[in-house]
């Protein structure tokens, strides 16, 4: 059980984006796969050990600039351009190592922003700058968390699950805003949407969803309820995107939902019913894309005027995707052994052998 909490928690999706059991128990399965990589000694001869510098709860630390690394060499780990992180350290695609901070728990967590990234532990949880200063934003062990699309903004449920703390990152360092009172059983972040939460709780087996601004005083928008289903992501509009059954009686994540993120039904849009044989990966960081499983992306800028809908060729018949690492590019899986950065136009890396990769998670990049 520790062990699928661990592969729920992580992707751009989200773990927290699947609304039901089987689905979730599917994509960790598949992410197992693909995240439980072999360390092997020559990752470490060629790392640069990065300086680290600890900060305590509510401090700050101001970001360091990092010299910029030479262009990476084909079929290296380097050329997927995504960070790896493993129970002890943080790998990144241009050479550097930073140690994790020995709290009694596992790192198994976290994301890649443009500050540098959010880290998420068994202890606690925090934001490591690029040039090494690693500050604690939550302690105690966060289950539940949202990233913004920029990645300037991270809301969490705390530990003792009573509020939604946010804080945002800048230039100057951390800024804390004034954190939610959970008042549902079950209320967590889900996702952003602009500068508001969307705050989800269940209620006899449908998602209640309030917006919540941590930057805006007044009364916060009415609960809306939707049926059942998963939550793909956010588009560039900032409308939700769901999923649903279909409504003609067909089994299988065949409908998609878009909607506005507010309490008003006259902005709901239903799309029309569209099968498609390959399974809903995660959508890209800026809220164009959505990564299609058995290779391909589809392109949410042209829905629902477009349908059916675009779908653009992978990067081989048999890929599935691992998460974005840019904005416009993937890391997938190709036949189980091999992984290969493939952006949206299909062009594709040359493959690198699973094995020649640092053990750990590949982080999910968020920002412009």
């Amino acid at each position: 059980m520790r062990e699928l909490r661990d592969d729920l928690a992580d992707t751009a999706s989200e773990a927290h984006f699947y609304l039901d059991a089987d689905t979730a128990i599917r994509g960790a399965d598949r992410r197992r796969r693909a995240f439980r990589m072999t360390v092997v000694p020559v990752i470490a001869a060629l790392a640069v050990l990065a300086p680290v510098t600890y900060v305590g709860l509510h401090q700050t630390a101001s970001p360091a600039p990092v010299a910029e690394a030479p262009p990476p060499e084909p079929g290296t780990f380097a050329s997927l351009g995504a960070d790896v992180l493993g129970g002890d350290a943080l790998h990144t695609a241009d050479g550097r190592v930073y140690p994790m901070p020995d709290t009694g728990g596992y790192w198994s967590r976290g994301a890649k922003i443009p500050a540098g990234w959010f880290l998420n532990g068994d202890n606690d949880s925090r934001v490591l700058y690029s040039g090494g200063a690693s500050v604690v934003v939550a302690e105690g062990e966060v289950m539940e968390y949202a990233i913004s699309r920029d990645g300037s903004h991270i809301a969490w449920l705390a530990p003792d699950q009573k509020t939604i703390e946010v804080v945002t990152l800048t230039p100057a360092g951390i800024e804390w805003e004034t954190p939610r009172e959970v008042t549902e059983d079950g209320e967590r972040p889900l996702v952003w949407a602009g500068e508001d939460v969307i705050v989800t709780a269940t209620d006899s087996g449908h998602n209640v969803w309030t917006n919540w601004s941590p930057f805006a005083e007044g009364t916060p928008s009415s609960p809306w309820v939707d049926e059942p289903g998963r939550v793909l992501g956010v588009t560039a509009e900032n409308l939700l995107l769901t999923t649903r059954v279909g409504t003609d009686g067909e089994a299988g994540e065949d409908c998609q939902t878009l909607r506005s993120p507010i309490a008003d039904p006259d902005v709901t849009g239903s799309l029309a019913c569209w099968s498609y044989e390959r399974g809903f990966g995660p959508m890209s960081p800026d809220g164009r894309w959505l990564a299609l499983g058995g290779s391909g992306f589809l392109g949410v800028d042209d829905v629902p005027q477009a349908r059916p809908w675009v779908v653009r060729a992978g990067c081989g018949a048999d890929d599935d995707p691992v998460t974005w690492v840019a904005p416009e590019a993937v890391v997938v899986e190709l036949g189980g052994d091999e992984l290969v950065r493939c952006t949206v136009d299909g062009q594709g890396t040359e493959p690198v052998a699973r094995a020649d990769l640092p053990g750990g998670i590949i982080l999910t990049y968020y920002g412009p």
